[in-house]
């Protein structure tokens, strides 16, 4: 009896070890997001200049949607991350994919309701403009969607995602703008921020005296901004090519408990 019982654990334990191994399995990958993303595929097309500036960046561009097959399962996609008990895409990282085309607000990355992390950067969707349907992704820890063509005004329902860490809209060529009220929205209803990238990016408005104290990155550069701020968690400040600041710096005691390190006000205020 002592022998059937190990035997029958035996049996019974090992299949869920080697299942637990196996993080994608094709009941993992949902058919609707794999849809999703074959389709989105489908309309973006694969072009070398598209990402030409990642090698400045410590990146090697290369066409990441090569590997989105059909004849596979879609978490094992490059650039895909699935959460590993319900399947549903929770990551989407396309940066440096050589990626062009328009994504306009009937794409179907909007689809990926479960999104948590999402990096568009450095790839060419030019003329398309930052559609309001990003605003969905209520899950959205992390947004990138840096130096990829996007242009036009930056839509307030950015302001929604109250679960983001880390924002970059940082553009290229000055293409992308704030309305009157939209940058403020996002410092004063992002209260889990803490990184915050938007360098040559129109702003022109005067920062809000109460906003997200959690920030502790803040890349501002070249973007028309006015105001003073006070945030004690700051560690790297970089408020370069702004002539219209205005205040000064508090006394700052540059030792070891002193939380910012990094600063930059060049041609500035």
């Amino acid at each position: 009896m002592g022998c059937l019982f190990l035997v029958l654990v035996s049996v019974l334990h090992y299949p869920l070890v080697f299942s637990s191994d196996i993080p994608f399995l094709s009941h993992l990958c949902r058919q609707d997001q794999s849809l999703a993303l074959q389709q989105l595929k489908f309309k973006l097309a694969i072009d070398d200049s598209a990402s030409a500036d990642c090698d400045s960046n410590g990146h090697i561009p290369y066409p990441k949607t090569f590997s989105w097959n059909s004849s596979t399962y879609c978490c094992t996609w490059d650039g895909v991350t699935c959460d590993r008990i319900t399947g549903q895409i929770t990551g989407l990282h396309l940066n440096c994919s050589q990626l062009h085309g328009t994504i306009d607000s009937n794409s179907t990355l909007f689809r990926l309701s479960h999104l948590q992390k999402l990096n568009l950067a450095y790839n060419d969707f030019s003329p398309s403009q930052i559609s309001s349907k990003f605003g969905w992704f209520k899950s959205l820890t992390h947004l990138n969607l840096s130096n990829s063509g996007f242009s036009g005004r930056v839509p307030s329902e950015i302001s929604y995602l109250s679960n983001l860490i880390s924002l970059d809209l940082s553009a290229d060529l000055e293409e992308l703008r704030f309305g009157p009220h939209t940058f403020k929205l996002i410092l004063q209803n992002l209260t889990q921020l803490s990184e915050l990238y938007v360098a040559f990016t129109y702003i022109s408005s005067a920062l809000p005296s109460n906003f997200s104290s959690s920030l502790a990155v803040l890349n501002l550069p070249s973007t028309e901004l006015s105001g003073i701020f006070h945030l004690p968690r700051l560690q790297k400040l970089n408020l370069g090519s702004n002539s219209d600041l205005t205040g000064h710096l508090p006394k700052i005691k540059w030792n070891s408990s002193s939380t910012l390190k990094e600063l930059d006000l060049s041609s500035s205020g």
